[in-house]
C-alpha cells in the first residue's frame, strides 16, 4: 500500500506539471490537493510501519 501511494504521488506531480504546462488552474489546483493528501497518507502508512525518524503525523 505505501508502494501504490507513493506511486500515485508521482502521479499527482507529474499531473500538475502538464496542467500548468498548459495553463490549466483547475487541473494545478485538484492535482495540488490530491498530492498534499496522499503526502498525508504516505507519512502515517510510514509511521504505522515503525520507519525511523518519522514523527506523529497527529502533531
Amino acid at each position: 500500500m505505501l508502494v501504490i501511494a507513493e506511486e500515485r504521488v508521482f502521479e499527482w506531480q507529474d499531473w500538475f506539471e502538464t496542467c500548468r504546462e498548459d495553463g490549466d488552474r483547475e487541473g494545478m489546483k485538484e492535482a495540488a490537493r490530491n498530492y498534499k493528501a496522499l503526502q498525508g497518507v504516505v507519512k502515517c502508512l510510514k509511521w504505522v510501519l515503525g520507519e525511523e525518524g518519522v514523527p506523529n503525523p497527529l502533531e
